[in-house]
């Protein structure tokens, strides 16, 4: 399984503080970058150092924010994963259900959701085999869950983890795609980066037995390939985001699902995407302000492209995110 990691809930982080102005564009140069100096915030906001010292501290004890690494699954050893549909037969409440998915260790996240499923589970794996037994004897096992739909990825997920690049597409996501192949070092870095990705490099470097200019090299050849960002993860409701949803999309027969998922992760909003098998070729996490937003991307983004004969909709509303670390090798 992946190495054990402390499951955070999105919706857990804290949002009900009333966030400046001031605060909020931090959390947005910390989302492109989670290391950025203080003093690099400060010039760029016209504020003083101490100024956003104090900000990043508040953000940070408030759980506003949470600096980790993200990265494509496939570079950290996952090979397989799915989503798994899950339906409940009302006898626990599904928030329970949900944080108890979330625990497992092979969990990405679990999403408590409106529509055909009940809850939306990724999980991510080492192999095929591991990513059945996860779904058949972990998943449908959990009190509570009365049946599941396994739909196996056959692209590991495109992802934009910052909410605002969702919107623009400035930027590629993050996927497997011209990223360098990460060794043991790289991997054992990225998961010390994944509890605190302002952590020191000389500390990196003490608890792994390597120096602070190895380390250094080693982000820095990470970070500016794109096989692994440092970023604050927030819930997309503190920056004015108060809709999540997963679409998932059918293709029509003569239609080349990969090229419809390229276009389709190219569109405003769309933040997550996954090819997969089963009833659905794909299901796309859409991020916007507000339901009207919703109704205009589904309208006008979605319902318009050629290639499309059916989408289901899907509205988040609670949402358990595992912070993505290395896979532990298979034992020979």
């Amino acid at each position: 399984m992946g190495m054990d990691s402390a499951p955070v809930s999105l919706d857990g982080l804290n949002t009900g503080l009333a966030l400046s102005e001031l605060e909020r564009s931090i959390v947005r140069l910390l989302q492109v970058d989670g290391r950025a100096q203080h003093t690099q915030m400060a010039r760029v906001l016209g504020v003083t150092v101490k100024t956003v010292a104090r900000k990043v501290e508040r953000l940070l004890d408030e759980h506003v924010i949470e600096i980790t690494t993200a990265t494509n699954p496939s570079l950290l050893g996952y090979r397989a994963g799915a989503f798994v549909g899950i339906q409940c037969d009302g006898s626990r409440p599904l928030d329970e259900i949900v944080a108890e998915l979330a625990k497992l260790p092979s969990g990405d996240y679990a999403v408590q959701t409106t529509g055909r499923f009940a809850l939306l589970f990724e999980t991510l794996c080492r192999d095929a085999a591991e990513m059945l037994d996860v779904a058949h004897r972990q998943v449908l096992t959990i009190s509570g869950i009365s049946g599941i739909e396994v739909f196996p990825f056959l692209r590991m997920p495109y992802q934009e983890p910052i909410w605002d690049e969702a919107q623009v597409k400035h930027g590629r996501g993050l996927t497997a795609a011209e990223a360098p192949e990460l060794d043991d070092a790289d991997r054992r870095i990225i998961a010390e980066l994944s509890n605190n990705g302002r952590l020191p490099f000389a500390t990196v470097g003490e608890t792994l037995g390597l120096s602070e200019s190895q380390v250094r090299k080693r982000v820095h050849r990470m970070t500016s390939t794109g096989a692994v960002r440092i970023m604050a993860l927030t819930n997309p409701r503190g920056l004015g985001f108060e809709t999540l949803a997963f679409v998932a999309i059918c293709a029509a027969p003569s239609q080349s699902v990969t090229e419809l998922a390229d276009t389709i992760a190219a569109l405003p909003s769309v933040a997550y995407l996954a090819i997969c098998a089963g009833r659905y070729d794909m299901f796309a996490e859409v991020v916007c302000r507000d339901r009207e937003h919703l109704m205009t991307v589904l309208d006008t983004e979605f319902r318009t492209l050629p290639g499309v004969t059916r989408l289901e909709t899907m509205i988040s509303t609670v949402v358990h995110y595992r912070r993505l670390i290395p896979a532990v090798p298979i034992e020979p």
